[in-house]
């Protein structure tokens, strides 16, 4: 099941910025991606998310972490933590 919160994600994004999301994340942008739960899918997928992950630094990781603890999210844009949470849960698998 996909999360709520990414498929309004998504689906709140223009056209620019759903093209920064896949030149962000290439993986994402596989043959067959159709629709927004297409997409979704795909980038929660355990591979590329453990691609974005290595590319987060220390401090990025950090952060990760403590919004999976449950810390910083009054302060985060609706967008940073949805997709915060989905690397902080790829991180627990």
């Amino acid at each position: 099941m996909l999360p709520d919160g990414l498929l309004r994600d998504l689906a709140s994004r223009s056209p620019a910025e759903l093209g920064e999301l896949l030149a962000a994340r290439p993986d994402a942008a596989r043959p067959g991606t159709g629709s927004l739960e297409d997409l979704a899918e795909a980038l929660l997928s355990r591979a590329g998310l453990r691609r974005a992950l290595d590319a987060l630094s220390r401090p990025e990781l950090d952060a990760v972490e403590r919004v999976s603890q449950g810390a910083l999210v009054g302060r985060m844009s609706e967008h940073s933590l949805v997709l915060v949470q989905i690397i902080a849960a790829s991180v627990k698998m």
